[in-house]
């Protein structure tokens, strides 16, 4: 029989190195293909050196022209405007599992990656389910949150079922590089430079300003360098001494104020999300009960989803929760399975 054929997206790191040994010995015709996404070429030769190792051809795809206009000038727009984005969201819907999976596509077979995550078919229902990786420190199936049905029948993800000490002990013994450090990071971009300074050089005509730091009832305490300095829910770093412990609430873009307060200011239940996917097509209704995540660390809490127009949802947590952020995504789970989410755009107290 002829072998199934497979494109891995490799990345020069262990994860993405093993997922295409593990699919080789499996029986499949693997090939490797790296994004060249922003300057430096450190990943590129990384990944062709694992690739010399596991001996399959390899080849470079040239996107970072449209890296930069899908992801890195949403990321910089996103928190000159008030908002925290999750660029690994925004890259995973539109460049990895979008113009990378189309240009496989159109090769034909099927495309795999190193994400710590399952993709399971079930018989009964006819259809394919995202879930849980085993790894729970590692688990990533947060951020495949936009996958639909057919993609999902498409994608192969070996790591699921592994923890990241078995794949870095194999990586040894199979002597593919592998640093101290090696670990995805979600602001691949961004390196060795705070937010601040790669926004300033990326976006010419921007300028962190200073502003006041205000209580929540309009007391100034403060004042901070450039907003984009500040994340909600951040306690370090605000130079305020004050009489109790302070956490950044929000931003008011008008005065260009951060507000802060204490850290029961932080709890809220009702918040609304737009751009919403259901990887589960039989969520994709009116209301319905879900375990919630608000971030990629955040341990899932109970919440009725109730739509409000076609890509929108009004979300309230039975239990209210601290620091859920705009930008970030709220992913929807019936315990291991992934049901759908979307971004944070609102939060409404």
């Amino acid at each position: 029989m002829r072998k199934k054929h497979v494109t891995v997206a490799m990345s020069g790191g262990v994860d993405s190195s093993l997922c295409a040994y593990i699919l080789k010995k499996k029986g499949y015709d693997v090939q490797g293909i790296t994004m060249h996404l922003c300057p430096g070429t450190d990943h590129v030769q990384r990944a062709k050196k694992a690739t010399d190792i596991l001996q399959i051809p390899h080849r470079v795809i040239d996107i970072r022209e449209q890296f930069k206009k899908k992801v890195i000038d949403y990321f910089c727009s996103e928190y000159i405007s008030g908002v925290t984005p999750n660029p690994c969201l925004r890259c995973n819907r539109f460049i990895k599992f979008g113009l990378l999976m189309d240009n496989i596509w159109a090769q034909g077979g099927y495309f795999a990656t190193g994400h710590y995550a399952k993709i399971v078919y079930d018989r009964k229902n006819s259809m394919y389910k995202l879930q849980r990786g085993r790894d729970i420190k590692k688990e990533q199936s947060y951020v495949l949150h936009m996958l639909n049905q057919k993609q999902l029948a498409h994608i192969l993800l070996p790591l699921g079922d592994l923890t990241k000490d078995q794949i870095k002990k194999k990586a040894r013994q199979l002597k593919l590089p592998i640093r101290d450090n090696d670990e995805s990071q979600d602001i691949c971009f961004v390196k060795n430079e705070s937010y601040n300074d790669f926004i300033q050089r990326e976006v010419k005509d921007f300028k962190s300003q200073p502003g006041n730091i205000v209580m929540s009832d309009g007391k100034i305490v403060g004042e901070h360098k450039g907003r984009i300095f500040y994340t909600v829910g951040q306690r370090k770093g605000l130079g305020i001494a004050y009489k109790v412990p302070l956490f950044v609430l929000g931003y008011n873009e008008k005065d260009n104020s951060i507000i802060v307060g204490v850290e029961k200011e932080l709890l809220a239940d009702t918040f609304e999300i737009s751009d919403v996917f259901f990887t589960h097509p039989g969520y994709n209704k009116n209301s319905f009960n879900a375990n919630i995540k608000i971030r990629y660390h955040h341990d899932a809490s109970k919440a009725l989803v109730t739509a409000l127009s076609k890509g929108r949802f009004l979300v309230k947590f039975f239990k209210a929760q601290k620091a859920i952020t705009p930008g970030q995504g709220a992913v929807f789970y019936k315990r291991n399975t992934v049901l759908g989410g979307g971004i944070i755009t609102k939060i409404c107290k």
